[in-house]
């Protein structure tokens, strides 16, 4: 902002014809270039229509815009993946451009569409560098859910104060340090709403595919996040947080490699194998997990501060619950729990 403090004190106010337009990713920058909010133009994807048009115009330049019928299924395909960003277009437009014009090679761009747009990596990787270290963890958090996952406000800031990413300030709780967080991610359009609460708050969010794939590629460099499926022997017993997305129902195989694991996140009908490896755990997210019972094994994990259990079928809860005191969150909405132990009293911090 003292940037533009010292270009709009060097501006001819009223002059006849002259026009400033400032562009950036933070809506808070916007909104302070002008005094009237009415001059704030938010701009969002293109219409189908208009996205359509413009790949067609960059892909088929020889034939004049117009696409052959072999590739009309893999050019819609390609566009859904752009999201209605302009520049995703073009690239992918410019991308296959060059590339034959036979389905075979469009379905390997579309398969490899993530790595192959650069200019989005480009676009990007300013608004990531610029963010503050708490920020920066708190986006690359996003690398841990499965893509077109909605996100839950609360769940998110949860995860967020159990991370340890939240700093303490004064008359401020965590919560409120964390949902500031959470807004300022939004405002520079690295994060989407996906619904709001009737007071305007965030209720889930999530972040675009492209966006997506670009923190999956920061994460990984950084050793941030791991897949349980695809563990390179680079990263094992380094990496800080485990992601285990499963289709089907099978048991995600775990060893030693993995012991200086912080958080463990379960996505899909699967269910670990052995959670006797993870005595670091901080955070341990089943939800949805293909669990009968409550795995015992967990109340031997007691420097965790983050259990969700959520939309599993168990339906009891141990008296040995009382051994995890550093427990800070306990989900277990949408279980078949309908009675607690007394002995829930002795975590104090829930």
């Amino acid at each position: 902002m003292k940037d533009w403090e010292l270009i709009v004190n060097e501006l001819q106010i009223g002059s006849i014809g002259s026009r400033v337009l400032v562009t950036s990713r933070n809506s808070d920058v916007g909104a302070s270039c002008v005094e009237c909010p009415k001059y704030v133009h938010k701009l969002n994807g293109l219409p189908w229509k208009k996205a359509l048009n413009l790949f067609c115009k960059k892909a088929f330049r020889s034939c004049h815009g117009i696409c052959p019928p072999e590739l009309e299924d893999f050019s819609e395909k390609i566009i859904k993946k752009c999201e209605g960003l302009p520049l995703a277009v073009i690239a992918a437009g410019n991308l296959l451009s060059k590339k034959r014009q036979i389905p075979y090679e469009w379905k390997k761009l579309h398969d490899s569409l993530g790595a192959n747009l650069h200019v989005m990596r480009s676009i990007l990787l300013p608004s990531y560098k610029d963010l503050p270290s708490d920020l920066r963890s708190c986006f690359l958090y996003f690398s841990i859910f499965p893509e077109d996952y909605p996100i839950r406000r609360q769940r998110l800031i949860r995860l967020w104060i159990a991370e340890g990413f939240v700093k303490e300030a004064r008359n401020t709780t965590l919560e409120e340090i964390a949902e500031h967080y959470l807004n300022e991610l939004v405002q520079r359009n690295l994060v989407l709403v996906t619904v709001r609460e009737i007071d305007g708050r965030v209720r889930s969010c999530h972040v675009l595919n492209l966006v997506h794939k670009f923190i999956i590629d920061k994460a990984e460099v950084e050793n941030f996040v791991g897949s349980a499926s695809e563990r390179s022997s680079s990263s094992q017993g380094r990496i800080r947080h485990l992601s285990a997305q499963t289709d089907i129902h099978t048991n995600v195989e775990l060893g030693e490699t993995l012991g200086h694991v912080r958080s463990a996140f379960m996505f899909g009908r699967g269910k670990f194998s052995d959670l006797k490896f993870f005595q670091l755990l901080r955070i341990l997210d089943m939800q949805g997990a293909l669990l009968e019972d409550f795995p015992i094994i967990v109340v031997k994990l007691v420097l965790l501060k983050y259990l969700s259990l959520r939309e599993t079928n168990i339906n009891t809860v141990p008296k040995s619950i009382k051994k995890l005191g550093l427990l800070e969150t306990l989900d277990l909405k949408q279980t078949r729990v309908t009675r607690l132990p007394e002995s829930i009293f002795w975590l104090h911090r829930c």
